[in-house]
């Protein structure tokens, strides 16, 4: 993280650096919509990941909701952010796409269910 502040490097450190990318990138899309956290609010959000389980996405969503957002109108461009940035599978575990079977049997097989193949007869 060569040079960014020595606050923001601290935030890093506590919370991770791949959190802390996230968090980033969440400010990012979220200034793109009109809504703009500020440097504090953005270590604010460092902070409080500390004390939240990052591992339960509704906690972090409401808790980086709570910390980024000033006002009601921009919480829905907050929600499609968060989507965007702490997805509720991410991409590179995203098993679907290298499945021989498609999305749906890797899907399936993610979510606990077997996947049979389906003999066609003519």
């Amino acid at each position: 993280m060569s040079g960014d502040a020595p606050s923001e490097q601290a935030a890093a450190e506590l919370v991770g650096e791949a959190v802390w990318r996230r968090i980033h990138r969440l400010a990012e899309l979220l200034r793109r919509s009109g809504a703009d956290p500020s440097l504090s609010e953005l270590l604010d959000a460092g902070t409080a990941m500390r004390h939240v389980d990052v591992g339960d996405r509704e906690l972090l969503r409401v808790t980086l909701c709570s910390v980024l957002i000033k006002h009601p109108q921009h919480r829905a461009a907050f929600d499609v952010a968060f989507d965007r940035c702490f997805p509720a599978r991410p991409a590179s575990d995203d098993t679907r796409l290298a499945s021989p079977h498609g999305p749906s049997a890797a899907g399936d097989r993610a979510a606990g269910g077997r996947h049979r193949r389906r003999r066609i007869r003519h």
